[in-house]
């Protein structure tokens, strides 16, 4: 979670993947600077009125409009996010989980944050809006209040993530994002269901019920490919592009699922999880990503190792 969470804007196109290179300590600087001085990082962006028009308020539509992610993402499945987490915790006997899970879920946050302006210097807007209103009340919301009970219950929300990996020997980071998922219940039918999609992109279909706990979904939608940043303001603009993804799962616990886009990066993804194969090979999973330039990556992950996994790169780019 912490890495599907955290460096999810490396699903951006021509994002510098490796971990070895990336500037943690000046982009984790200039996020802090926006926690201890957020008036200042507010007035960068151009004020209030326009930071709580584009953050805050559903006014603004447009690609651009924060409050589209803000809501959907940050309130929301960091509600999710926080619960799930604290249940983890929970049923590991660790103490406190409900803190636990909250400071694990802003913990996360905090690193995602810092991904996202990794030249900057100065703290942004639109970490302020993140942090400070979305982030810290799904931190708070994922343990009281109706909504995540409402989600699990009835729209079946779980958290769908494809097995981030390391790849081997470049140290990048491959085949990762924080996506949930919804099933919207249908009148005068049981087994068909509205699927929703949602995390660095959204998609919607229909998921069916097969059997033994099976269900089928396809979904079609957008993706985020390309994200600028206004070197002053820190403003984000993004280009998206069309998707399909389809998947099986088995009482909401997904087995394997496929993505195809019109992405630079990341065009292709297979996911096979843990507990598809048998035997010995149960606690294993698979993974293949391939980009529009033909680089194909492939790995395992283990149940033992959290969802995390490794891989390699078994075709070169053209």
């Amino acid at each position: 979670m912490l890495m599907n969470v955290g460096f999810e804007d490396f699903l951006a196109a021509g994002s510098d993947r490796r971990l070895g290179a990336f500037p943690f300590r000046r982009a984790a600087g200039a996020t802090w600077d926006g926690v201890v001085h957020p008036i200042q990082a507010i007035e960068r962006y151009g004020g209030w009125g326009p930071w709580i028009r584009s953050e805050i308020l559903p006014i603004e539509f447009s690609l651009s409009a924060g409050w589209v992610p803000n809501y959907a993402t940050h309130l929301v499945s960091g509600s999710l996010q926080t619960r799930m987490l604290s249940e983890w915790y929970r049923a590991h006997q660790v103490p406190l989980p409900r803190v636990m899970g909250s400071l694990t879920f802003l913990a996360a946050s905090f690193l995602h944050e810092s991904v996202q302006y990794p030249h900057a210097t100065k703290g942004s807007a639109t970490s302020v809006s993140d942090l400070y209103v979305f982030d810290l009340s799904a931190s708070v919301l994922g343990h009281v209040g109706g909504m995540v009970p409402f989600l699990a219950r009835r729209v079946d929300a779980a958290n769908w993530a494809p097995l981030v990996s390391i790849v081997h020997p470049e140290g990048v980071v491959t085949n990762l994002g924080d996506y949930w998922i919804y099933k919207i219940p249908l009148p005068r039918t049981s087994r068909t269901r509205l699927f929703a999609r949602v995390g660095y992109g959204t998609q919607f279909g229909v998921s069916r019920a097969m059997g033994d706990g099976l269900a089928v979904s396809m979904a079609f939608g957008e993706e985020t490919d390309q994200r600028v940043i206004d070197a002053v303001t820190l403003d984000e603009r993004v280009t998206i592009v069309h998707s399909v993804w389809a998947s099986i799962d088995r009482n909401n616990s997904l087995l394997m699922s496929v993505g195809l886009s019109g992405r630079r990066e990341d065009r292709v993804t297979v996911n096979v999880y843990p507990g598809v194969m048998r035997g010995r090979a149960a606690g294993f999973g698979l993974w293949l990503v391939a980009d529009a330039n033909g680089r194909t990556r492939a790995g395992v992950a283990h149940r033992s190792a959290l969802g995390m996994g490794v891989g390699g790169t078994v075709r070169r780019a053209r």
